[in-house]
């Protein structure tokens, strides 16, 4: 009888493990929402400086095309 009290004892949450408990939770948390705010914002970072090189390159055409045209009149 004394070896399961002592037992249950021992397992017993105590309040600051409680604590102790509920911080690291909360500091995963943090972390976890971190890690994700870092992936968005490397993802969005990308995707725009993507579509600037997209708008550079059209521009490119563009310009190229209209050299074309000013050549081919000029024959």
């Amino acid at each position: 009888m004394q070896y399961a009290h002592r037992l249950t004892q021992a397992y017993q949450v105590t309040p600051w493990r409680r604590q102790a408990i509920w911080l690291g939770s909360f500091l995963l948390g943090l972390v976890s929402l971190a890690l994700l705010a870092s992936l968005y914002l490397s993802v969005t970072s990308r995707a725009a400086t993507l579509g600037r090189e997209i708008q550079y390159m059209q521009a490119e055409i563009e310009r190229t095309r209209r050299v074309n045209a000013d050549l081919t009149v000029q024959l």
